[in-house]
């Protein structure tokens, strides 16, 4: 194992994707348009729990609950 690797396992690093946040919530919602090449726009990013527009996808809340 690499001095990196062994320095991250000890900090318990954690990749942006696998840290809790609106973006991989199970009540993150969105309108997602399909603009061709695999290109995916997302708006109007809202919370289904809450009930409320003007979610930020890196933003967390004390009812997070992920969608694995």
């Amino acid at each position: 194992m690499s001095k990196v690797s062994e320095a991250k396992k000890a900090q318990n690093y954690k990749k942006e994707k696998d840290r809790p946040n609106c973006g991989n919530c199970s009540h993150f919602t969105c309108d997602e348009e399909n603009r061709g090449f695999g290109t995916v726009y997302q708006r109007n990013l809202r919370c289904s729990f809450g009930g409320f527009f003007a979610v930020q996808k890196k933003s967390i809340c004390d009812d997070h609950y992920p969608t694995n």
